[in-house]
């Protein structure tokens, strides 16, 4: 992925989305501080679309309130893939990291499949650590050891 402001809010969104969907496990406690995590996520969004430049203010409003929807539409997307299978899951991932983005050649389908199947058991793979967090792991603490993504293995922009 390129180092864009968009690919920036995409890996956000999905790492908001895995405390989203483990905090609501914590009733509610673990909505106060979903709700306030989201929150701070658009204050965070309206800081680093300012620093933009040549971004008109009524353009960058349009922007936010499409990611906005974009977000709403993905935690659908998102929460139906972790209740279903791999395969909703990795159609959820599809949609938004590769963009629906057919491969152009063999070499791209190979590098998608891949890219999916990382994607897939990243996604998995951090839930799975978060769900075996307590509450007071999980809220009080607040230090959360996120995996690494080897990204050297799988170009998502070829």
């Amino acid at each position: 992925m390129e180092d864009t402001f968009t690919s920036w809010f995409i890996v956000m969104e999905l790492h908001i989305w895995l405390l989203s969907a483990r905090l609501m496990e914590e009733g509610e406690d673990g909505k106060y501080v979903r709700n306030s995590l989201v929150s701070a996520m658009w204050q965070d969004i309206d800081v680093r679309g300012k620093k933009l430049e040549g971004a008109l203010t009524s353009a960058r409003k349009a922007q936010v309130q499409e990611l906005g929807h974009e977000f709403n539409t993905q935690l659908i997307s998102y929460d139906e893939g972790l209740m279903t299978n791999d395969r909703i899951l990795a159609g959820a991932l599809w949609r938004r990291f590769l963009h629906q983005r057919p491969p152009q050649s063999q070499k791209e389908l190979l590098s998608q499949i891949t890219a999916l199947e990382m994607l897939v058991a990243y996604t998995r793979s951090t839930f799975a650590r978060l769900h075996k967090m307590s509450k007071e792991e999980l809220i009080l603490k607040r230090s959360i050891q996120w995996s690494t993504f080897d990204k050297s293995l799988i170009s998502l922009n070829q």
